[in-house]
């Protein structure tokens, strides 16, 4: 009988441990299945429309997300599409060329311009790109040459003097007639003037923001870009070369001495702190400004 207990108490705890076995099993299984069903949730949730716009020299993507999105609330930038995306993420391009290239291989959704350089892009390339929404700011962007705030403030001061001067006369007014229109798809050749005994500076172009500031490797199509420093070296008697560059380095290269300056960083009005201007640089008066912004989209085929 004592045999038979042990027996019974044994199959009875056989019968416990089967099911403390069953029982974790089945709640493993549950809480697999609601984790799947969390993450397929959370990618629902992180689900957004990423945004290629060109690299800001003074803010992070993240930081520059932040900032967008204050402005957005605040109604200082406002956006409008036919039809509303998802939340929208930002994602930093060193080129114009590595913008069309994210599009292409959908690593953006979108990419963002300045109007005149998106309406630029969509009439140069006809049937690819598509105009998804437009966004304006309340107060204008603007472009002006940096320079480095350690020993560029007296070539900075030159150049207001000639931006302010060509404002007078209407000479800017001119050039922007002449290469910042719809019929400007391909400027007329500028060469840059040159002078016997004259200073040499060294500007940065990028080719990134066509037609405001192209780059035709030839060093004498480039277009608004070449007639406004053409001008300005007239003015100010400076022999005016040009570097090559991206736009993700502008900072970078200023820094170093390898230019003496470049021809444009972005300055946002009404804002106290600027994505595109670090600490070391300096800004002239602005030659362009806009409100309105161009968000384009790969056609699908």
């Amino acid at each position: 009988m004592i045999l038979m207990g042990n027996l019974n108490l044994k199959g009875v705890f056989i019968l416990k441990l089967k099911f403390k076995f069953i029982f974790a099993l089945a709640l493993a299984v549950f809480i697999s299945a609601q984790g799947v069903i969390t993450a397929e949730a959370k990618a629902v949730d992180v689900e957004q429309n990423i945004v290629g716009v060109l690299s800001r020299m003074n803010m992070t993507q993240e930081e520059f997300l932040a900032y967008m999105d204050s402005a957005r609330e605040s109604g200082k930038w406002t956006v409008s599409y036919d039809v509303e995306p998802e939340p929208m993420q930002f994602m930093y391009c060193h080129s114009f060329s590595a913008m069309r290239s994210a599009l292409a291989v959908n690593e953006a959704d979108e990419i963002m311009l300045p109007k005149l350089v998106g309406d630029f892009l969509i009439r140069t390339t006809p049937g690819v790109y598509t105009v998804a929404g437009v966004s304006r700011t309340a107060e204008p962007s603007c472009l002006a040459f940096g320079f480095r705030k350690t020993d560029g403030a007296e070539l900075k001061d030159k150049f207001d003097k000639a931006l302010k001067d060509m404002k007078a006369d209407g000479t800017l007014s001119r050039l922007h007639s002449m290469y910042l229109t719809d019929e400007a798809v391909k400027p007329k050749p500028v060469k840059i003037a040159e002078f016997k005994d004259a200073a040499a500076i060294r500007i940065a172009v990028t080719g990134d923001l066509p037609l405001i500031d192209s780059d035709k490797k030839d060093g004498t199509s480039r277009g608004f870009n070449t007639a406004l420093l053409s001008e300005i070296g007239k003015r100010l008697h400076l022999n005016i070369s040009i570097v090559s560059i991206a736009a993700g380095t502008r900072a970078m290269l200023l820094a170093s001495k390898r230019v003496d300056a470049v021809f444009w960083f972005q300055f946002d009005k009404g804002q106290d702190r600027q994505p595109d201007v670090p600490d070391g640089v300096i800004l002239s008066e602005p030659y362009y400004e806009w409100t309105e912004n161009l968000h384009i989209r790969q056609k699908k085929f």
